[in-house]
Formats: structure tokens, sequence, C-alpha cells
């Protein structure tokens, strides 16, 4: 069916969308824009202008791909051999090979790196009563096998105040169900009743869109070497607004976000599944094929609309699939996380060594007939990044503090806080691994490393009240050891806190590789402190 069969089946939902997303078309903002919030700026040991900033990239190609029979029970045991990859036709040669196995036969011992899950609940345009059924199909999936997960499994809600991490990373089902259940619903102008994909950025009601939501996830995963599957769990509905009422600026910016996200989750090995939790009585799409055909990858901006950022679409691009009209959430949940258990990596260099920003065609075989391939059928040749800005790197550490997303990137070992009051001003010092910065050689053969770092005071109800930041820099002898294990980095860091409520959040970034790590902080202590420490290294 074609987007406009599909549109017309869809008209009284379009003639609302319409009316709403003309309305906020001249006021869209592309997902990378914005500027940095306004913070204390705090003195610093190194010239911002003179910190070069660089990105790390690689034309590398890496396609986790899962293989099924026709009772869709994943195949384990192939060899690079059994595959063949195309691109845009032309044969590619397979450099790297891994084969992840996590169901094993008795008395095997897993092998590879341990794919990731993460769940979902979309809060903002899901009906109470659709969240209701959701959680407790999802208390069924997080407590089978007496609560003991396959996969690091970790929980978002996305709610109208933005997204909130749930829990992070465990194999226990029941520490999630807790989780889960101690997220209080609040009300938001979806989750009344059923609702459409809110537009990126649009509405002064929604802190954070499904789109923004999704970046933030896969900006905090891109780093992390292994498979990741997200599975979205939600009751809207996709933009289905043709291309025909949509301004060619307007088409021009969703375009380019639609290359950026899909580019972003292909280097973050992510596949995404949306399922309706509506149901049966959710979506009027009657097939997967449907939507998979009015999920194409827009080739230009002339054709871009809004649904090519709602995560359907996303998902099907990713190699994912969205699913509609089924009451079995457990069991659609325990098949998207199935598939990522057992899975090939195949990372080659594309022959073609044009990366313009075009669409390419992607064609995994393998010589086994009835067995099924699930991948990604292309990708955005998109050319090297170009260098971090001042400016851009900025807006990287400010998203970092508005969001509740963990950045493990740049690992916090621990952290030490202390509080004077009157007036109420927290000490904070950074313990970071020596090991995990990057050590730039100067001339006088001596080591330097800069980092960012960044200090939230929040309130309880997560609204952000104080905030300071400031790049520090640390010079060492050389053959000071700086890979050794039982030296530390020490980064401090001081800003007003309104107690006795709320929490901090720190944040470092390294400026050097843009790798970041946060910390949240509380129940803090009233202590007497010793301020105006500077950056320094630390035996263990």
């Amino acid at each position: 069916m074609t987007k406009s069969g599909i549109f017309a089946r869809s008209l009284l939902v379009f003639f609302a969308i319409f009316q709403f997303s003309t309305q906020l078309s001249a006021q869209y903002i592309p997902l990378d824009g914005g500027s940095a919030d306004t913070r204390q700026q705090q003195s610093t040991n190194a010239n911002a202008s003179s910190v070069p900033i660089f990105q790390i990239s690689t034309h590398a190609v890496t396609l986790d791909v899962s293989v099924t029979d026709k009772q869709g029970t994943p195949i384990s045991g192939l060899t690079k051999n059994d595959f063949t990859v195309l691109e845009d036709g032309q044969p590619q040669t397979i450099a790297n090979f891994t084969a992840v196995d996590m169901q094993g036969k008795p008395g095997q011992i897993a092998s590879g790196t341990p794919p990731r899950t993460i769940i979902v609940f979309d809060e903002v345009l899901s009906s109470f009563d659709d969240l209701a059924s959701a959680r407790q199909e999802m208390d069924k999936f997080f407590l089978r096998n007496n609560g003991r997960l396959a996969q690091l499994t970790q929980l978002y809600a996305l709610t109208a105040n933005g997204l909130l991490q749930l829990h992070g990373y465990t194999r226990d089902g029941h520490a999630l169900t807790q989780a889960l259940h101690q997220q209080k619903l609040d009300i938001s102008p979806c989750n009344v009743g059923r609702c459409w994909f809110i537009l990126p950025s649009s509405s002064p009601d929604i802190a954070v869109s499904p789109t923004e939501a999704l970046q933030e996830i896969a900006t905090s995963e891109v780093s992390a070497p292994t498979h990741k599957t997200i599975i979205w769990l939600s009751s809207g509905v996709p933009d289905f607004t043709p291309p025909d009422y949509l301004p060619a600026s307007l088409q021009q910016g969703i375009f380019d976000d639609v290359r950026g996200m899909s580019d972003l989750l292909r280097r973050a090995r992510i596949t995404l599944f949306t399922i309706d939790i509506g149901g049966v009585l959710g979506m009027s799409i009657a097939h997967d094929q449907e939507l998979e055909e009015f999920a194409a990858p827009a080739m230009n901006s002339s054709g871009s609309t809004w649904s090519d950022l709602s995560p359907q679409t996303l998902a099907i691009q990713s190699g994912g699939r969205a699913i509609f009209g089924r009451n079995d959430t457990e069991n659609m949940v325990k098949e998207c996380v199935a598939q990522g258990d057992v899975y090939y990596s195949l990372l080659y260099y594309p022959t073609d060594t044009d990366f313009n920003g075009q669409f390419r065609r992607l064609t995994v075989k393998i010589d086994k007939p009835g067995y099924t391939l699930h991948t990604r059928d292309g990708y955005y040749a998109m050319p090297n990044p170009q260098t971090l800005t001042e400016n851009m790197a900025q807006m990287q550490l400010a998203q970092a503090e508005r969001t509740h997303i963990q950045y493990s990137e740049l690992p916090i070992r621990f952290v030490k806080t202390s509080l004077a009051s009157p007036p109420s001003i927290a000490t904070i010092k950074i313990y970071i691994d020596t090991k995990n910065v990057h050590w730039q050689p100067q001339a006088d053969g001596t080591m330097q490393s800069t980092i960012d770092v960044s200090a939230v005071d929040f309130s309880k109800r997560g609204i952000p009240l104080h905030a300071a930041s400031k790049r520090i820099a640390v010079t060492i002898p050389k053959n000071h050891g700086i890979r050794a294990s039982d030296t530390l980095f020490v980064a401090p860091i001081e800003l007003p806190v309104t107690l006795p409520n709320g929490y901090l959040r720190v944040i470092v970034r390294d400026n050097i590789t843009g790798k970041m790590g946060s910390r949240n902080i509380a129940n803090l202590k009233k202590i007497s402190v010793h301020p105006g420490t500077g950056p320094t290294l630390e035996k263990r």
C-alpha cells in the first residue's frame, strides 16, 4: 500500500494532526539545535580557545545480523563463510566476524560480548489503561525464570517532564518490577487517551519528544561495544501528514534529522522495536508490510514528512519491527529480546568511498534454505563528522546536565561531596581512572589532560536550581605512570545547593575524545569543607 493509501485510511486522524503540525511547523527546531544552558562559569586552568577538540570516526560498517528458522528460533553456529554482504549490489569483504550466543546448548557457556536490552515506557503518548495493562504484562516478563533475566536490561520512562531512568542495567527482574511500580503516572496532555506522534521540540507541555528521548538513549550507548535492543512501549500513532502539506525548508530540516538519527542508531548498534500497547483496539494498520512500505527510507528532502522521525519508522529502518494489533505484550517483548540473544557481527569497509550522505541499500545473504535474516536494509553514508566546535562541546555538556540518563563512556570511580552551611556550598571531588583519560604529549615531554566538569543542583521534582562548570587541566612529568591502575584524576568543583531536598548531578567530559561520564548524588550530609582544592592526581 502506498503512503497515500494509508493516509486515506487515516483521514480522521489526519485532520487533527494537520491542524496541529501546521501551527507548529514555523517553530520546528532541529534535534541538535538550541543553545547551551547559561551556567556559572568558574575560573579554569586551561584556556578554552587553545584546546583543540576532535571527534574520532571511521567509515567501517558493522551489521548485527540475527538468523531464525521457519519457527522463529534463533540459529547459532554459523560462520563468516555462510554470509554474503552486498552494498548497492556490490559485494563487500567481511573484515571482521563475531558470533554471539547467549542461549547456548545445555552445558555450554554463552559466547561473545553480552547484548543489552533497553525497555522504554512511553507515558506521554499512551493512555492510562494501556500503560496499566502493559505494566502487568511486563511484570510477567521480568519475573520469568524466577526473576533472572538472560540479558542485562535497563528501564526508562518517557514522561511529560522528560526521560527518566527508572533502573540501570541489571539481570534482576524483581528489581526492575519494583522500579516500574515506584514510578507514578503523571497526567500529560496525551495519556488521557490515544494520541499521535509529538513533533520534536514542538509542544510546550512536553519536555522531550519521543525522537529526542531516543536520541538521548542512543547517544549514551554509542560507545558500548555490543548490540542493544530497544523496546519502545507506546500507544502513540505516527503522524501521517503527507509531504505535500509541508514547506520545503521544513522538509529539509526533517530529512537532515532523519539521516542523523538513522546514523546514530547504526553507530550505537541499536535495533529498535516498537510495540503498540493499545493492542487489537490500537492503530488500524492490518499488516506489518503496510507500515514497512510507508516507512521506506527518505531518499531526499522532497519526500520527507513527520512520520519519518517517528519511533515506528526508525524501528523498521534499524532492522527491527513496528508491531501492532496484538494483546500479548509479554510474548512480543520476549520475541524481540530473543532476536538479540543470538546474533552475528559483520564488519566491512565499503568499496564505495564517496560518503556523500546518500542512502545505500544493504543485502545480506546466507546460503541456508529456510532461514530468515534480520538486520537493517541500508544506511546513510554520512561523511566524517566535522571537528567538534567549542559551542557544540558545550551543547553536549548542557544536554548531559538536563537528562536523567547516566553516561558511562568516561567512568566515574566515585564522588566525594561535602557541604558548608550557611551558605550551602557543595564542594565536589570527582575521581576518574587516569587510564580512561586521553593524555596529550607536550613539547617539553610532559603529558596533559583536559576535562570539562559540570555540576547541577536539582529540586526534589527534578527542576534545576543552580549550575556550575569549568575546564580543568593536569600536567604531569614524563614517566609519571599515568596508566597505572592505582592513580586517579581528581576533578573538583563547587556550586550552591538547596537543602534538604533534591540531588546533585555531576558530569565529566574528556575534551579531546568527547567521552562523558555522569553520577547522581543524593542524601547529602552537612559537614565542614575546605574550598579551593585544585585538580590533582591521587593514589587509591
